[in-house]
């Protein structure tokens, strides 16, 4: 993003060395995987967009849309901020907590989903049943399929 929104046309990426986008790589904190001549070499080997457009409405165009993707990450970081404080302080969150492989954002999704199965169901079978943990035996003639239970909470299963 930061690379965009300075050399946002071809125009201004033309007058760069490999040596200038070295440092500025380095100073971006890139991790030099890629050589600085290797990068050059693909911004210059990219086709010429056909467009009819001047380079600064081009520009334009683009640091709008890099400030868009900057809101959508902002607004990103802010949820999982959120989600997480809200984790803290559910009284069911320790529960699904000990989950394998469980982050705060799928913490926060089997909660919201699995939580009020936990409230209304009277027995274990009920709460697996409602959210759609159950298997289902169907057979006919010589055919016999085993399937998870359709009616129920679909989001559940997914969380």
């Amino acid at each position: 993003m930061a690379f965009l929104k300075r050399y946002s046309t071809p125009g201004s990426a033309a007058r760069l060395t490999p040596r200038r986008l070295g440092a500025w790589c380095k100073k971006q904190g890139y991790s030099g995987r890629k050589p600085a001549d290797v990068l050059i070499e693909r911004l210059r080997s990219a086709p010429a967009a056909a467009s009819r457009l001047s380079e600064t409405v081009v520009a334009r165009l683009v640091r709008v849309q890099v400030q868009l993707v900057q809101s959508i990450r902002a607004t990103t970081r802010t949820l999982d901020k959120a989600i997480a404080e809200a984790i803290e302080t559910h009284p069911y969150a320790p529960l699904f907590a000990t989950m394998p492989r469980i982050g705060n954002v799928s913490l926060g999704q089997v909660t919201g989903e699995i939580g009020p199965l936990l409230e209304r169901a009277q027995t274990s079978e009920q709460l697996i049943a409602e959210a759609g943990v159950v298997p289902v035996t169907r057979a006919s003639g010589k055919s016999r399929t085993v399937a998870f239970r359709f009616a129920a909470n679909r989001r559940a299963p997914v969380a």
